[in-house]
């Protein structure tokens, strides 16, 4: 989802029951190994010079989504909301009645 979509539209904040830092954690651990499994490739064949940039880049990807997942890690550990410090209340109404207000009594409607 684009980043822009995120700050315009608050969907992080409206949908707080879904467990979005465990799914980003997941996201970003996937995709470092998928990086890392990458560069390994790209510097086997490593012949030509465009693989041994491409292992670099994928190596420094390997190393920022490691890092981003690791920090998803210790948010998780320490019960960080992904909303940031927003603090999700809940409001309970309830209804009083009065004494002389039961079904006998009568209801007088002014109109």
């Amino acid at each position: 989802m684009p980043l822009w979509t995120e700050e315009k539209f608050h969907i992080i904040e409206k949908l707080y029951k879904i467990p979005w830092l465990k799914i980003e954690f997941v996201y970003c651990s996937i995709l470092a190994a998928f990086y890392f499994i990458a560069s390994i490739l790209c510097a086997s064949w490593a012949t030509h010079s465009t693989f041994g940039v491409a292992a670099i880049f994928g190596f420094c990807a390997t190393g920022a989504y490691a890092y981003d997942a690791w920090i998803k890690y210790i948010d998780i550990q320490n019960g960080e909301l992904a909303q940031g410090s927003r603090v999700v209340s809940t409001h309970k109404t309830t209804n009083v009645v009065s004494p002389g207000s039961g079904p006998r009594s009568p209801v007088t409607v002014i109109a």
